[in-house]
């Protein structure tokens, strides 16, 4: 094990706090508003808040962590998810809850969010060796996905022994106990010359320039599609199809977990083995197909088994996208990248969590998940006949 292993391990251990903690609050928002206040375009509104402000602010996180140490970055964003967390607890402590409140904790969450993805991924990026950065990559990947999958499972605990300030309390503990493991690390920091150059601007132009980066982001907004769907159409689903109680619907979005931890593990084992670009293309392909299967669904077993399926091809594809932005970008860059993945990773989550709720607003939930499975078949079509480089994108090495 090289010297640097420890310090990575407990750079990986803090990120898995805090991707648990941040998912807890993206579905925390959304289940308190649909359990509280039994209104769907309001629980769209809660998630599009905590992943729309990446799109004003994300681009400059990434040059903030190209100019700087993107560790120091990741600590402003800690703080903004730990007062995120302080004004949901104060928003769910008043009898029937508090919209302002809830809507400023959701921003707060937003801001957090905006930051802490591209600064974690380009510390990554200068504390693990070139030879080691793609399953290292695949690796946090694989943690935030964890987060996803595990923080339904959580709430649905902490619901049967607390009320809903203990989960946003519980997401803020998480972000604070993140802070001490990140103690000790160090990443190079960049020339004065080299920082004065650092621009917003200069990132469009690089991804501009670098097709295989460019079609890797636009499949991964693509990917990231799946998560409105899952996050605000399938708990509806789950309630007026298959009349789950609450304990069981959080098991069922929990499903999501074992999905996402098999695709991250498919990530590892196939990236050696099979062309990487075409194994993304085939998993936007299954995402879609999965949520078509959901839509029909008439029984409990049929949902679970859609949903891993699901979750299984959005972990396969994900993890290899970012596991190749990570090797297509040089390490001048490298921040400005990750904030581009950041922006379409949390954008497209909230612009589809927007829109999943105004069509539940108007459309059943079966029909809403087959027009999104519609959607990224459809989508993947696209990406298959344009997307050549990503397409050629060869087995890892």
């Amino acid at each position: 094990m090289s010297p640097a292993a420890p310090g990575v391990a407990r750079f990986l251990l803090s990120c898995l706090a805090a991707f648990v903690g941040g998912h807890v609050v993206n579905y925390g928002v959304i289940l308190y508003a649909q359990d509280v206040w039994q209104d769907p375009l309001w629980s769209g509104i809660g998630f599009f808040l905590c992943f729309g402000p990446p799109l004003l602010l994300g681009w400059h996180a990434g040059a903030l962590s190209d100019r700087h140490s993107p560790l120091a970055v990741v600590l402003g964003a800690h703080l903004a998810f730990i007062g995120a967390a302080l004004l949901l607890v104060l928003a769910t402590r008043v009898d029937g809850g508090n919209r302002l409140l809830y809507l400023a904790g959701c921003t707060l969450a937003g801001v957090g969010w905006s930051f802490v993805a591209p600064a974690r991924l380009a510390a990554l990026g200068r504390l693990v060796p070139a030879a080691r950065l793609h399953g290292s990559t695949v690796l946090f990947n694989l943690l935030v996905m964890l987060g996803y999958g595990v923080a339904p499972l959580l709430i649905a605990g902490i619901r049967q022994l607390a009320p809903w300030w203990a989960v946003f309390a519980f997401a803020g503990a998480l972000f604070a106990l993140a802070l001490p493991l990140l103690v000790g690390l160090r990443t190079p920091a960049p020339s004065r010359a080299q920082a004065a150059a650092v621009t917003v601007s200069g990132g469009w132009r690089y991804v501009r320039g670098e097709p295989r980066v460019a079609q890797a982001l636009l499949a991964m907004s693509v990917l990231y599609l799946l998560m409105g769907p899952m996050q605000v159409m399938l708990p509806r689903f789950a309630d007026q199809v298959l009349a789950l109680a609450p304990g069981a619907r959080g098991l069922l979005l929990g499903t999501t977990a074992v999905g996402l931890l098999a695709g991250g593990a498919l990530a590892l084992l196939l990236a050696r083995r099979l062309p990487q670009g075409k194994l993304v293309l085939a998993s936007v392909a299954a995402t879609g197909a999965s949520l078509l299967a959901l839509a029909a669904s008439t029984h409990t077993w049929m949902a679970a088994a859609s949903v891993l399926l699901a979750a299984t091809a959005a972990g396969v594809g994900v993890s290899l996208l970012v596991a190749i932005l990570q090797q297509a970008s040089d390490d001048a860059h490298r921040g400005r990248v990750m904030s581009f993945y950041t922006v379409l990773s949390q954008v497209t989550p909230a612009l589809s969590g927007l829109a999943s709720g105004m069509a539940l607003s108007v459309l059943l939930p079966a029909h809403g998940l087959a027009a999104a499975g519609l959607l990224l078949l459809a989508m993947s079509l696209l990406l298959h006949w344009r997307a050549g480089a990503l397409r050629s994108v060869p087995a890892a090495r």
